[in-house]
């Protein structure tokens, strides 16, 4: 079996992996919420798939005829839509797991760090200036720190996707992330300068766009997370660009 029909397969297992958690999270939800907008994705999903399997043919090919400039440009695309097949895995695992909470002490800059560093390995193709400023002394916090990394991840995600890419004519954007400190708990916040909000923003804090999208239903996700830890996220805009901030208490609602 060559490295072609691997590819194949892995791909393979990848769509029926994603369609046992799709089964999972419809069985668990029903017809409405999160349930009800997975059955929607049905082509952002085909579409992550072939696209994998394109690069992977590219990846392949290159190495096979010993053409680089194949095999980069090949890569590149597995890489990127790895990528989106892990978030919506896990967004998906995340979403479709039984209720229970494991609340962990945990820090918050450390998250941010985790989460500023993962956005930078994936920034390559993205026209972008990404920083991070980190509250010093912020205090550890009991809460869920796998979702409130991934709550933080796909707000990230959604902000760097919405950037111009290298083979773009466009402006370069830069993205800010911070940690602060507030009585009741503490803040993330994304601010974003040399970019429009990518949605329609009014009384629709997620830009009202429609949950096939998988940008969207990351989002969705991560409010869905932040609203299990008592927390919230919010959406401002201004005449540079906008800024989304994530909201933490000291002590979540049980």
């Amino acid at each position: 079996m060559g490295n072609e029909d691997i590819s194949k397969e892995q791909i393979k297992n990848l769509e029926h992996e994603i369609e046992r958690l799709q089964r999972a999270l419809k069985e668990k939800d029903g017809a409405s919420g999160l349930g009800h907008q997975i059955t929607r994705m049905d082509h952002y999903i085909k579409n992550i798939l072939n696209k994998l399997e394109g690069g992977s043919y590219m990846v392949n090919t290159g190495l096979r005829k010993n053409k680089p400039e194949i095999f980069s440009k090949g890569w590149r695309i597995v890489e990127t839509n790895l990528n989106k097949v892990s978030d919506l895995v896990m967004n998906l695992l995340l979403v479709s797991k039984e209720s229970e909470k494991d609340h962990e002490w945990c820090s918050p800059n450390d998250i941010a760090t985790d989460v500023f560093n993962l956005l930078t390995q994936r920034s390559g193709s993205h026209r972008v200036d990404l920083r991070k400023v980190l509250e010093p002394g912020l205090d550890e916090c009991y809460l869920g720190m796998k979702e409130v990394h991934r709550c933080l991840l796909n707000i990230g995600t959604y902000v760097l996707e919405s950037c111009d890419t290298d083979e773009e004519e466009g402006e370069t954007c830069s993205i800010l992330l911070k940690t602060v400190k507030i009585e009741e708990g503490f803040r993330f916040d994304i601010v974003v300068n040399g970019l429009d909000f990518p949605g329609d923003i009014e009384g629709k804090p997620f830009g009202g766009r429609d949950p096939s999208e998988g940008k969207a239903f990351g989002l969705i996700v991560a409010r869905n997370i932040a609203e299990g830890e008592g927390g919230t996220i919010s959406l401002e805009t201004n005449e540079n660009g906008f800024v989304f901030t994530l909201f933490f208490p000291n002590h979540p609602s049980e």
